[in-house]
C-alpha cells in the first residue's frame, strides 16, 4: 500500500485486528488566480470508495505552502450534499466531527498540524461512492530574493516532505 488517498483502518471480526486502507485519490484540479505578488489557488480533489463497504473514520494529509492562508473548505458527499467549513474552536469542531460520525452521519473536519501540512478527516464514505473536497487558499509568490522572479509551488506528495503518517502503525 503506498498510503496515498484517504486512509481508514478496517476491523476484521475473524482475526480481531484492524488493518490500513485507503480511497484512492481519483482526481486533482488545481485553479490559481494571480494578481501581483498573490495567488488565489483553489484545490479540489476527488476520492471514490470501490469497497463494497462504507469506511469508518478515514483521513488524509496534504501539504499546502507554509506561506498559505486557507480561507474556505467544503466537502461534497456522495448524495450531492455540500458541507461547508465553519471556522470553530479546536476542541468544539472535535466535539461536533465525533458526534456527527458517532450518529452515522457524514462529517468533515479540517485541522492545522504544522505550517505546511494539514489533515481532512472524513466519516463514512459509502461504498461505491465518490466524494469530493474543494480547499481555498491564498498565498504570497514574493520570494524577498528578486524583485522580478515569482514562485508558485503546488506540493502534492506529504511523503516527500519526509512527514510520518501519525494515524498508521507500520
Amino acid at each position: 500500500m503506498d498510503y496515498s488517498g484517504i486512509l481508514y483502518h478496517t476491523y476484521d471480526t475473524t482475526t480481531g485486528t484492524f488493518t490500513p486502507a485507503q480511497v484512492p485519490l481519483e482526481e486533482v484540479k488545481v485553479k490559481v488566480w494571480i494578481a501581483d505578488v498573490t495567488a488565489r489557488v483553489t484545490l479540489i480533489q476527488r476520492f471514490y470508495n470501490a469497497t463494497p463497504n462504507r469506511t469508518g473514520r478515514a483521513k488524509y494529509c496534504f501539504p499546502v505552502p507554509a506561506s498559505a492562508a486557507i480561507c474556505a473548505f467544503q466537502f461534497e458527499a456522495s448524495d450531492g450534499r455540500i458541507l461547508r467549513g465553519e471556522c470553530k474552536e479546536k476542541g468544539l469542531a472535535q466535539e461536533q466531527y465525533e458526534a456527527a460520525v458517532a450518529s452515522g452521519q457524514t462529517a468533515g473536519l479540517l485541522e492545522y498540524v504544522t505550517d505546511d501540512i494539514f489533515t481532512i478527516s472524513v466519516g463514512h464514505i459509502p461504498a461505491h461512492a465518490v466524494v469530493e473536497t474543494r480547499l481555498v487558499y491564498v498565498m504570497t509568490l514574493y520570494t524577498g530574493d528578486y524583485m522580478d522572479q515569482r514562485d508558485l509551488i503546488q506540493l502534492c506528495n506529504v511523503a516527500k516532505l519526509a512527514y510520518p503518517s501519525p494515524w498508521i502503525s507500520k
